[in-house]
């Protein structure tokens, strides 16, 4: 039997005691072997590395035991060669190679060889380090590279290179299909982020489901995705998108929840529309947009008109940086009156743009360039405290019993802090909280339930009065009036504008009004403009009123107009 103790054969002599401790306790493997190429030290590491007792492999060949069979004759031939002529292509250097275990399982190691010459023989050590695990994190991060972790898909960046060779095939026709799920922040915000991945990992799978030679698929950010088809033509591209709308309208279904999701699609064609990928990418987008006001839920080939809009937006943005520095922000007060004696009884404040290089700008163009830029939440904050130091200014005149309404859009509510921006507005113009109005729309609280519910509980303690806009516009639901300490309804204009003729916004107007009634919330309407309109909302029971009927939006100084009248 061979004698497996720690002996002077098994570790080179000459080697004293501390030498033999670390050899014994070195978190790498550490074999030395002797010149016949025979184990004589296997340390415990090695025993973790490669699965063998040490009693198993001391006076075996090193080759039959850690290296894989096709490569054990160049070793053995390697080894013969620098023990004839003193050459080796190994020694003092750090490799990587490939070991085996005792299992036969194949695996990844680092190796440095050295050798220790001990008297009338030589003995060469060593130092193997399991790789496995780092090659593993670095095939994980690779692939985290290439693709994205939430959907499974590949990300845009691997892409857009193939994008590029594609176009660069003159004549070749291609198509960029953008694709923005719609409103689905509010799925994150019901169903939570884990679930809400759940989601978007579905949804990765069913566009996948779609990829072949001629058409690729990508992770964009977000909710957004991109496909690319390569040849056929405008018609079958929206052939194609028309099926990716339709495939992602079937329900989602996951433990304990069912989603229903739309989409709004994009396309751009090479060569049509560009032969540069950003710039297909960016035309996508913008027809993309164009099917967001349409009503979303739709596809949209880019159009030339998008173009403009596209140029709008870039020079539209850059000025819109400076105008918030440079003072050409404002807010415009139109006044609300108590239905019942037409006594003023507010205002809502509405923002307007002065450009010195592009005249007045309507909120309608610059509020979504502003969201796509990330300014809304500093235009958001400067209004909230616009409105609070007019409050000030009017308090201070001697003018009361009126409060002053800002209205919130939805990204301001997705970013935590929107309670705070109020509450230092109170404090620093000194304005109680039941004098400031916060409306929200129905779209807003929707893409924002979690958010919402922590932000308005925060706003009411700060005693600020809060409205719910654009009611029956929206995704309407009694769970919102259930759910939320709201003060007031307000009846959209849409609603508004038939009466008192048209019996469905009659009936529409009348239903809200009841609701209101019955849940103790004051009910106003917006967009009155004719007498017999007034007098009709009176009659049901209106509480206010607002609209061109009573006065326009005006700068501060006009609209004070408003208070004197009652004074008069």
């Amino acid at each position: 039997m061979r004698d497996v103790t720690i002996q002077s054969v098994a570790i080179p002599p000459g080697t004293d005691a501390r030498y033999r401790a670390v050899v014994q306790s070195a978190l790498d493997a550490i074999i030395v072997i002797d010149e016949l190429g025979q184990i004589t030290e296997f340390n415990p590491a090695a025993e973790r590395v490669f699965g063998w007792r040490r009693e198993q492999v001391i006076g075996l060949e090193v080759a039959e035991v850690i290296i894989p069979p096709e490569m054990r004759d160049n070793h053995r031939r390697g080894f013969r060669r620098h023990l004839m002529t003193g050459t080796s292509t190994i020694l003092d250097r750090r490799l990587e190679l490939v070991a085996i275990r005792a299992g036969g399982e194949r695996f990844p190691v680092e190796l440095t060889v050295t050798r220790i010459d001990g008297g009338t023989m030589a003995y060469f050590t060593a130092f193997i380090r399991d790789l496995t695990e780092q090659k593993r994190l670095l095939a994980a991060e690779a692939d985290h590279a290439r693709y994205d972790i939430v959907t499974g898909l590949q990300r845009y960046s691997v892409l857009e290179p193939q994008m590029i060779r594609a176009f660069e095939n003159a004549g070749a026709f291609a198509a960029v299909v953008f694709i923005d799920l719609d409103r689905f922040h509010g799925i994150n915000g019901s169903l939570g982020h884990k679930n809400g991945d759940e989601v978007l990992r579905a949804v990765g799978v069913r566009l996948q489901s779609l990829a072949s030679e001629q058409v690729a698929v990508c992770h964009f950010a977000s909710d957004e995705f991109v496909v690319v088809q390569q040849g056929g033509d405008g018609a079958a591209a929206v052939r194609l998108a028309e099926s990716i709308r339709k495939l992602l309208t079937l329900p989602f279904e996951g433990k304990g929840y069912r989603v229903l999701l739309t989409a709004t699609i994009g396309i751009s064609y090479a060569p049509a529309h560009g032969d540069i990928a950003l710039d297909l990418m960016r035309r996508a987008q913008a027809a993309a947009e164009r099917g967001k006001v349409l009503g979303r839920n739709c596809v949209c080939p880019f159009q030339t008109e998008d173009m403009q809009d596209i140029e709008d937006r870039t020079v539209m943005g850059g000025l819109l940086r400076e105008a918030v520095q440079a003072g050409e922000l404002m807010l415009q007060y139109q006044p609300q009156f108590s239905a019942s004696d037409m006594r003023l009884s507010g205002f809502e404040s509405l923002l307007r743009w002065s450009s010195p290089l592009l005249g007045d700008v309507a909120p309608d163009r610059f509020i979504p360039i502003a969201e796509g830029l990330g300014l809304i939440r500093e235009i958001g904050d400067w209004v909230i405290r616009e409105a609070c130091r007019q409050i000030r200014l009017w308090l201070d005149a001697g003018y009361t019993g009126f409060t002053i309404a800002v209205n919130v859009s939805p990204q301001q509510l997705r970013r935590a802090g929107l309670h705070r921006a109020v509450a230092d507005a109170l404090q620093e113009f000194r304005v109680p909280g039941h004098m400031l109005e916060i409306e929200l729309t129905e779209s807003s609280v929707l893409e924002n339930l979690v958010r919402v519910k922590d932000e308005l509980r925060r706003l009411k303690a700060l005693g600020t009065l809060l409205t719910l806009d654009d009611f029956g516009t929206g995704h309407s639901s009694l769970a919102y009036l259930k759910h939320f300490a709201w003060d007031k309804l307000k009846i959209d204009q849409s609603f508004v504008r038939g009466l008192p003729h048209s019996v469905l916004d009659a009936s529409v107007s009348r239903a809200i009004l009841t609701l209101g009634r019955d849940l103790g919330l004051r009910v106003a309407a917006e967009g009155v403009e004719t007498t017999s309109q007034a007098d009709f909302l009176r009659d049901l029971g209106c509480d206010e009123l607002q609209g061109y009927l009573m006065g326009q939006p005006a700068p501060a100084d006009a609209a004070q107009v408003h208070f004197k009248a009652i004074r008069a």
